[in-house]
């Protein structure tokens, strides 16, 4: 029998959790990311064993959903998967796909929206960083979030208008929100 879905309640709600405990022991701030450089805070979100979503994928484990976290696999940056093997008993090939997970640093949020459209998973996330509000000086910065979700959807509807996926599939929209450039990350479901 399948083990229960994640929804995106739940991922955000673990997430959220997981990030206060995080940025207490990890001692994160507003410039952290940017501080880091690009490869370092990639590390620190992916990174296997010990990473931010490994982390998130522990308080999304239950009796009756078992979780492994995979990095890098297939191009996707985070999958979480369980089940039976479907091939050969090999656990390169389980049974189910549970979440799949892209993080992106920079702004091509479209790159990453295309793998998860043409991956099958019940839920599909994108967690990345709007400018702060001190930042958005100009029209572009302002709109980035609301036109960057929009271009998103329009992809989604594209791409199901040629062949459309599971009607119970969830995408979740993780940014980050900071009110000052070296203020405090929050984030939220866009």
């Amino acid at each position: 029998m399948p083990s229960p879905k994640i929804t995106g309640d739940e991922f955000f709600s673990a997430f959220q959790v997981e990030w206060r405990r995080f940025c207490s022991q990890e001692h994160i701030t507003g410039l952290t990311p940017w501080r880091d450089g690009r490869k370092s805070w990639t590390q620190k979100m992916l990174g296997n064993p010990n990473g931010f979503f490994h982390r998130v994928m522990y308080r999304l484990i239950r009796d009756d959903r078992h979780l492994e976290y995979w990095t890098e696999r297939y191009s996707v940056d985070a999958l979480y998967m369980g089940g039976k093997s479907l091939h050969n008993n090999n656990p390169s090939y389980p049974l189910e796909v549970h979440a799949l997970i892209e993080h992106e640093f920079d702004e091509d949020l479209e790159t990453e929206m295309w793998k998860l459209l043409h991956w099958r998973a019940p839920l599909k996330v994108i967690v990345s960083y709007d400018w702060a509000e001190d930042e958005k000086t100009n029209k572009a910065k302002q709109n980035f979030l609301r036109d960057k979700i929009a271009c998103l959807r329009d992809m989604q509807s594209r791409v199901n208008a040629f062949h459309p996926e599971c009607s119970d599939t969830e995408y979740l929209f993780i940014m980050s929100y900071r009110e000052m450039r070296d203020g405090k990350l929050s984030w939220i479901r866009a």
